[in-house]
């Protein structure tokens, strides 16, 4: 590590959650996502001061999965159909299945509601479905997915 010319302390701040003297400092973040002000102040040798501010943007990652079979027969395993993931929001979410003719069978705006099934309190027929998925990612980005499941009894 080299000594920067004339300079004799350094200050971080990394957005009131760390601070650090140390001329090269490194930090994690915490995994929640954010905007955080980080600034470094230097005082070089004659006493002058500088300060710079940047905003450090930390993004989360997101995954999504959607089975593409269950068994909603009343045995107490995989009886119900729903997405499931990590780093999705809980608002603007929308998930839909529609039979082959392109009725909509089922809808939710509740995040991985399952689906059980049935259309209008009875069995849907074992066939194949198709579904719809809308939602927006802890980051804020809207994405869409489309796909299949079949219901098998």
């Amino acid at each position: 590590t080299t000594v920067a010319q004339g300079i004799n302390n350094w200050d971080w701040n990394i957005a009131g959650l760390n601070t650090s003297t140390l001329q090269i400092h490194t930090y994690t973040f915490p995994e929640d996502t954010g905007h955080y002000l980080i600034t470094l102040t230097i005082i070089d040798a004659n006493g002058c001061t500088n300060t710079i501010t940047h905003t450090a943007i930390v993004t989360g990652e997101f995954g999504i999965f959607v089975p593409n079979s269950f068994t909603p027969d009343g045995d107490g395993l995989n009886d119900n159909f729903f997405p499931s993931g990590f780093g999705i929001g809980n608002e603007e979410f929308s998930f839909f299945i529609f039979d082959r003719w392109g009725e909509l069978i089922y809808e939710t705006h509740t995040k991985f509601a399952p689906w059980d099934g049935k259309f209008k309190g009875k069995s849907v027929p074992n066939d194949v479905y198709v579904w719809k998925l809308k939602f927006k990612d802890i980051n804020g980005k809207e994405h869409s997915k489309v796909g299949n499941v079949n219901v098998v009894r």
